[in-house]
């Protein structure tokens, strides 16, 4: 739908304002009274337009040339948003890395996960108390040997 024609029509209805406004005042007319119907009072309509000083809108548009809107939402339709944050509200993200900007992790293949350290911990941990455990056998026979020993030589 183009607008030229309203803006014309705009344009042609501004120039007659400003001509009309710049007029010489024009003497005061005596009033125009009209009945509308015999048992009413006659009323002023000397400040109204006639038909002749209606502007032409035959350009204008028409119920007819306006477009179906059912399609579309009204305000009713539109749901509260105040829940949600506007961009003004949302935080500075610039000091985080984008995805772009994250190295690759293919080569990372060879390392354990977390997973995979929490069971190597659990490993170890058992290694530890095994060996532990062996350290002591083997301080308490070599101190039985030690005395063992120590009771032969002195018999």
């Amino acid at each position: 739908m183009s607008y030229v024609p309203i803006y014309n029509k705009l344009h042609e209805l501004e120039t007659r304002v400003s001509t009309l406004e710049n007029a010489p005042a024009a003497p005061a007319a005596a009033p125009v009274l009209v009945s509308l119907s015999p048992d009413t009072e006659p009323v002023d309509v000397s400040g109204f337009a006639t038909k002749a000083e209606l502007p032409d809108v035959s350009s204008f548009a028409t119920k007819a040339d306006i477009p179906d809107l059912s399609a579309y939402a009204t305000k009713a339709d539109i749901p509260d948003l105040s829940a949600y944050a506007t961009k003004a509200e949302l935080p500075d993200l610039s000091v985080y890395a984008t995805k772009a900007e994250l190295p690759d992790v293919s080569s990372f293949a060879a390392f354990a996960t977390k997973d995979e350290l929490a069971d190597l911990y659990t490993k170890f941990e058992n290694a530890i108390n095994v060996i532990t455990q062996l350290n002591t056998k083997i301080n308490e026979a070599n101190e039985k040997i030690a005395a063992l020993e120590t009771s032969k030589e002195a018999a």
